[in-house]
């Protein structure tokens, strides 16, 4: 696994975690003024495994999935008051204008899809399943908003269709279609409203409002 510094160009640190299969896909979490670093891997067998990078060795196992994790994130279902670290901004900042709160593991959650149809959220602390989130398909991606007072989940799969989930209660709140393909990428922009920005092998990119939805942007590609 290869950390790489993104101004130079090269790698920063290189790990070789002892994983029990393929890493198929990785999260990163840095807590802003405190030596909480770590990688959430999703491995081919189905296992999620977090290794903490300041001690250079894996420090949480999570087990469930019956097929290969496809996609991992993070984030904090309750957060503390005045926590500055579930916003996503991993800068600290400056002294004597906003003090980030220490890393809060008994609020800090794993996600992770897969193509066993289902993405599970994992409680940090205990190392176990919160909640199940049931999928009719394989989950191929997924993207968590952080900044809402709710912790929302879109995913997607491989019928074209994303699935947008209250994780704290682990309701269905909307099925969006329109892509006519499978799912290949979800990512969440998050500024005076959070905006879904969907990628298909159906070559389009679609960009949908959480608030509104609908849609807002569609770019044909090819």
């Amino acid at each position: 696994l290869n950390i790489w510094h993104p101004k130079e160009a090269k790698v920063y640190k290189k790990i070789s975690p002892k994983v029990t299969s393929r890493i198929l896909c990785i999260a990163i979490y840095v807590h802003p003024g405190s030596c909480v670093h770590f990688v959430i891997l999703g491995l081919d067998d189905g296992e999620v495994c977090v290794y903490d990078l300041d001690r250079n060795e894996l420090i949480k196992r999570f087990l469930g999935h019956t097929e290969q994790v496809s996609c991992v994130s993070w984030a904090y279902t309750n957060p503390s008051p005045g926590d500055t670290s579930t916003s996503g901004n991993n800068s600290a900042s400056p002294i004597g204008i906003d003090t980030p709160a220490p890393f809060d593991s008994e609020h800090f959650h794993i996600f992770s899809g897969s193509k066993d149809r289902s993405i599970r959220i994992w409680r940090f602390e205990q190392a176990n399943r919160r909640r199940k989130l049931k999928h009719p398909r394989g989950v191929a991606c997924m993207a968590v908003a952080k900044k809402s007072l709710r912790t929302v989940v879109v995913s997607g799969c491989s019928n074209g269709k994303m699935f947008l989930w209250d994780s704290f209660d682990g309701v269905l709140l909307q099925v969006l279609e329109g892509h006519v393909a499978a799912l290949t990428s979800i990512c969440i922009w998050e500024t005076e409203e959070i905006l879904i920005i969907s990628g298909s092998v159906d070559h389009s990119i679609r960009v949908v409002s959480i608030y509104g939805i609908c849609m807002v942007y569609k770019n044909i590609y090819k």
